[in-house]
């Protein structure tokens, strides 16, 4: 089975990224089983989802006079933002093998643990999973080591990123037929701070 690419998750067992003694009792378990060690999870595909989120409801119990039409009524809340950035990744189980049906377990116990997760990119270093943190300031640190500039490839210091981007698990879904041994996987990731 040909793959696109590999993904590197983690259990970081964290309810919170900025609070480093918020731990959970529990990590998933990584290639080691070792728990919050890096898992590694060969990908079909990857999807990186970013979506506006406009309404201009009417706000209940807000009243307004129009003054061109002379009516009373409810008023209009006009607000617009940024939805929770999502990663999808795609892949599937060969569950004819001990390799499948461990990760199988892996991913299982990673989307049923509380914590915060964190997930970086493997095989290709120009994958542009790893430049989500370089271009995006929520996630500049400049205490980090030098980091390589994508557009220039000179190493900048003070634009140093994390090494992986911070997650929470949304959703896990393995939608196979019963009689498949070959069976499709979806993970989705939300970003989280």
């Amino acid at each position: 089975m040909v793959y696109t690419t590999q993904i590197k998750i983690r259990d970081l067992g964290k309810r919170r990224v900025i609070s480093a003694s918020a731990e959970e009792t529990e990590k998933a378990p990584g290639d080691d089983g070792i728990g919050g060690s890096w898992l590694t999870v060969n990908v079909n595909e990857i999807t990186y989802n970013i979506e506006i989120s406009t309404t201009d409801k009417p706000s209940i119990s807000k009243y307004e006079n129009n003054d061109q039409t002379e009516i009373y009524g409810l008023s209009e809340v006009d607000t617009s933002g940024i939805k929770v950035p999502t990663i999808t990744l795609k892949g599937i189980f060969d569950m004819n093998t001990g390799a499948g049906r461990k990760l199988f377990a892996a991913l299982t116990k990673i989307a049923k643990t509380k914590g915060i997760k964190g997930i970086t990119g493997v095989t290709n270093t120009s994958m542009w999973l790893n430049f989500i943190n370089y271009y995006d300031n929520y996630y500049c640190n400049t205490a980090k080591s030098a980091a390589q500039d994508p557009l220039t490839d000179n190493t900048v210091t003070s634009a140093a990123v994390l090494s992986e981007i911070y997650v929470r698990v949304k959703s896990f879904n393995v939608p196979s037929t019963a009689e498949s041994n070959f069976a499709p996987w979806i993970l989705v990731l939300e970003e989280t701070a």
